[in-house]
């Protein structure tokens, strides 16, 4: 037999509920087993502790007492109840779940629409080029004018020094 299997009938040998064969074999194991032997005997004087202790004689209130002070204790005890703030609390975090997801899909969807609008708005703003097809015909008609597009843009200039030599041909 094997240390574990004599620790387990140790209760039952002490107590005498072992039957014959196997009280002989536990006793041939302690007998050879030094650790069994501690063991045994460790288990003998709690036994012997058990057996002579004596039992405190308590007050004859002594249970009303305690039952007051578990009542009271008790009373102390909050209970998770539906009108609790914790209660309340778990039941709102779907709502605030849901509120926040709704949010976010939201300023998704903002932040698209303004992305369109700047888009448009910058297309309209942006300068156009207007490219026409001109025949050659009419670049040498308009040949002229475009020679003297400088002079146009100068025009007070170019007046100026007119009234100016008109002067100077006076004096």
């Amino acid at each position: 037999m094997n240390c574990r299997k004599v620790k387990k009938l140790l209760v039952p040998l002490l107590e005498g509920d072992l039957s014959k064969k196997n009280k002989e074999k536990v006793e041939s194991h302690i007998n050879v087993c030094i650790h069994c032997q501690k063991e045994r005997e460790l288990l003998s004087k709690s036994w012997q502790m058990l057996d002579s202790y004596v039992t405190p004689k308590l007050k004859d209130n002594f249970t009303a007492n305690l039952m007051q002070k578990i009542h009271s204790e008790h009373a102390k005890i909050v209970k998770v109840t539906y009108k609790s703030a914790q209660f309340r609390f778990w039941r709102l975090v779907p709502v605030l779940a849901s509120f926040l997801i709704m949010l976010f899909a939201g300023s998704l969807i903002w932040k698209k629409r303004m992305n369109k609008e700047l888009i448009s708005k910058i297309a309209n703003n942006a300068p156009q080029e207007v490219v026409t097809t001109v025949k050659d015909e009419d670049i040498i008609r308009d040949l002229d004018l475009y020679e003297s597009v400088d002079l146009i843009k100068n025009y007070k200039l170019v007046s100026e020094l007119e009234v100016i030599e008109n002067l100077n041909n006076q004096f």
